[in-house]
Formats: structure tokens, C-alpha cells, sequence
């Protein structure tokens, strides 16, 4: 409850979501606290997915972006399920330099 009680909400609405989630209200506030280490790279959220995108240019970035969603869901007490993350590399055709990384995690 400290993360969502550090969140800017009037004392009733921390109560109903307290109340309301129980023990399962650590999801809604880490994905908020969720975002990337490197400019230009995107983290998108949908359910309980969410999607890395970064640019050819930044390709570099991709192992220390790992490495902080890694952190942060431990130290949250979660794990990321390895076996269900994908890389899936787009690149627009007779365009170089427009490839794009997109990693599910």
C-alpha cells in the first residue's frame, strides 16, 4: 500500500481502492511506476502485458531496459515469465536504418 498511498488521490478513493483490490492492488501501481531508462524507447501497457519498443537506434539500450523491468518487478516481489517474452524485429522494406525492436516482456 505505500506505492499507491504516495499517489495524489483524496483518502477516499486510496480507501475504496484498498478495500476494493484486497491484496492485489500492487499490479495497478506498478505498472504506473513502470517507464523506460533510454529517450526514444516506448513502453506500451495493455492487461497485464506490456510491450518494449526501441528504435534501431537505440538497440544498444536494450539490455539495461531489461535489466530495470527485471528490477523493478523484483523488487516488487514479481517475476517476469521469461517464456512467454518474444523479440520481434520490423524493418520497413528498402528503407535502412528503420528497423525497430519491439520486445514483449
Amino acid at each position: 500500500m505505500s506505492n499507491l498511498a504516495q499517489l495524489q488521490i483524496p483518502d477516499i478513493i486510496y480507501s475504496w481502492i484498498k478495500n476494493f483490490f484486497g491484496k492485489h492492488y500492487h499490479r495497478i501501481v506498478n505498472a504506473a511506476e513502470l517507464h523506460t531508462t533510454t529517450a526514444g524507447n516506448r513502453i506500451f501497457k495493455y492487461a497485464d502485458d506490456t510491450y518494449l519498443v526501441i528504435p534501431a537506434t537505440n538497440s544498444s539500450s536494450c539490455l539495461t531496459e531489461i535489466t530495470y523491468i527485471e528490477a523493478l518487478a523484483a523488487s516488487n516481489k514479481l517475476q517476469l515469465n521469461s517464456a512467454k517474452s518474444k523479440e520481434i524485429i520490423f524493418s520497413a522494406r528498402g528503407k535502412p536504418g528503420k528497423t525497430i525492436h519491439h520486445y514483449r516482456v
